[in-house]
């Protein structure tokens, strides 16, 4: 029988189906698989790479062609979700993470030319660094920024935003370079600021027990046409923007120091987002290189808080513990309906991983709500397959934020709960709404 053995999992599985795509061999399997779009080639999260048999796989479908004719992909990179195989391959998935997810956006931008587009840009930067340099050792300083990237990159990412650069101690964040309206662009590049600062708190905690030390940063945001493409040398070229909206967006985060703030955005962000409920006060100041006074906002947060924020700044605790979480849930479902244990087939430690896996991206697609709709209505149809009914939805939301109720705890507030139950109950939503949905 034709077997796929999966690098990162050391593990080989049979294809149980001649028809069944990878794809389908890794869902089958209890394979943790990034899918956004839920398998249809409308996005590249489920690609490949066959390491080993590529003789084995069948030409691409048209949708996969066009694809890989797009991102001239060589002919080991593949759509799981488009690929079927008629012997034995070694594969290695090639997204694993959220990161992994929002950095495919610089593949939509065409290389041949460089464009002008309208972007939110997001300096952050860490106040003093240069004394902390001096005080601490090298590779300590490595790892220590190494954290504070990771801590502080992650709600970028979350946001639909790319990392464009570290600049010594400095993140860049771009919004809109996948071509998103203004006005949703310039909102992620708020939320992902207050995200930034609340991260910093949990860091500043860490580090002050580890090393004696606490952060402290600016952060600064402006909207504004930036020219976007690859420049370099003809030999070497990599994604760059140019434009004075970036030089504004540092400048900004330069005047944090001087009016004593941690988060101004430029008027030109802030206009773009009218009604939306943020909370700060109007400020201005004088930005080098520009004449006159230059309308600021200093942003303190929403009022009331924004859902989606309290999700993102929550999630990470669940799956921090992905294996208390999942056996959690699974257990407070069983108990409440035994009859539903029928439904999972296979060990509960991989249903469990598949579950933190799918929170994970989950959460990560809420930036991107078309493709999340169709990697949901996707996930429907094949729980309908299982023997899923409409009731057992109903049974999972109630256990779902127990479970989150529970592995929160104290962090659980009741506006963290109305988040996560709002987040569950869009997902039910489109989930029922799903065509040939039989739930």
């Amino acid at each position: 029988m034709t077997k796929i053995f999966y690098t990162c999992e050391e593990r080989a599985v049979p294809v149980d189906d001649p028809n069944m795509t990878i794809l389908d061999v890794s869902i089958a399997h209890k394979i943790a698989h990034s899918r956004e779009c839920g398998g249809h080639a409308r996005c590249t999260t489920c690609r490949i790479r066959i390491l080993d048999g590529v003789e084995h796989a069948l030409p691409r479908t048209s949708l996969e062609e066009g694809v890989a004719r797009a991102r001239k992909w060589d002919s080991f990179t593949r759509l799981a979700c488009q690929t079927r195989v008629t012997g034995d391959v070694t594969i290695q998935r090639l997204i694993n993470s959220g990161g992994d997810i929002t950095r495919l956006q610089l593949e939509e931008i065409p290389t041949e030319q460089r464009q002008e587009k309208p972007l939110a840009i997001l300096f952050c930067d860490i106040r003093n660094f240069t004394q902390f340099v001096d005080q601490h050792l090298p590779y300590d300083v490595v790892h220590m920024l190494n954290r504070f990237f990771t801590e502080l990159g992650e709600p970028i990412l979350l946001n639909n935003g790319i990392i464009y650069q570290y600049v010594g101690d400095q993140i860049i964040g771009l919004f809109g370079v996948g071509g998103d309206p203004a006005s949703k662009s310039c909102l992620e590049a708020i939320r992902a600021g207050l995200g930034m600062l609340q991260a910093l708190q949990g860091l500043n905690t860490n580090l002050s027990k580890e090393f004696g030390i606490t952060f402290e940063v600016g952060i600064g945001a402006h909207f504004g046409p930036i020219i976007v493409g690859e420049i370099g040398h003809p030999s070497y070229r990599q994604f760059g923007v140019i434009g004075d909206a970036i030089n504004i967006a540092s400048r900004i985060e330069g005047m944090n120091t001087t009016l004593g703030t941690k988060f101004l955005v430029s008027e030109d962000l802030f206009s773009q987002i009218p009604g939306v409920p943020v909370e700060g006060r109007r400020t201005q100041a004088l930005l080098k290189g520009k004449q006159g006074a230059f309308p600021l906002m200093e942003v303190m947060g929403f009022a009331p808080p924004d859902p989606a924020l309290l999700v993102q700044e929550t999630v990470g605790i669940l799956l921090q513990q992905p294996e208390k979480f999942s056996s959690e849930l699974y257990r407070r479902l069983f108990a409440v309906a035994p009859a539903a244990r029928k439904l999972f087939r296979g060990d509960m430690e991989s249903q469990g991983h598949m579950l933190t896996h799918m929170l994970h991206f989950l959460v990560y697609a809420m930036s991107r709500p078309e493709t999340m709709t169709l990697g949901l209505h996707e996930l429907a149809r094949r729980h309908a397959g299982y023997g899923v009914a409409a009731e057992h939805y109903t049974i999972f939301r109630r256990v779902f934020l127990d479970s989150v109720r529970a592995i929160l705890a104290e962090e659980c507030t009741a506006q963290v709960e109305k988040a996560w139950a709002a987040t569950i109950d869009s997902i039910v939503t489109i989930m029922l709404d799903a065509p040939q949905n039989n739930c």
